[in-house]
């Protein structure tokens, strides 16, 4: 049976599916998946990549090298203050993002 938590992600990306394919051919938005390491953030990450999107994703550093193998774009530590100044610096246009657990730093990135 397919958990409520799977299918709630799959109509959020499928919502960001239609307002990426309004965008301009060649601009691909970012998107946070926060608790990328989770079985439903690594979902997230397949099928917002599916989507089209530029995927920074935030883990445990013991869970980045299983996170990366669903292929984000970048992976931060959730724990780290310092991962919000990086992705601030490094991802500026993010608008988007998908919290699928509270966690230290909530509300501080988008």
């Amino acid at each position: 049976m397919l958990s409520l938590s799977y299918l709630d992600i799959a109509f959020q990306v499928v919502d960001l599916e239609n307002e990426r394919s309004a965008q301009p051919k060649g601009d691909q938005p970012a998107i946070l998946i926060y608790s990328g390491g989770s079985n439903v953030g690594l979902f997230a990450i397949r099928l917002a990549k599916k989507a089209g999107y530029t995927v920074v994703a935030m883990a445990s550093p013991r869970s980045f090298d299983l996170v990366m193998r669903y292929g984000p774009d970048a992976v931060y530590d959730y724990e780290s203050s310092a991962s919000i100044d990086k992705i601030q610096n490094t991802y500026p246009d993010i608008t988007k993002s998908r919290q699928l657990f509270q966690g230290p730093f909530d509300g501080l990135l988008c």
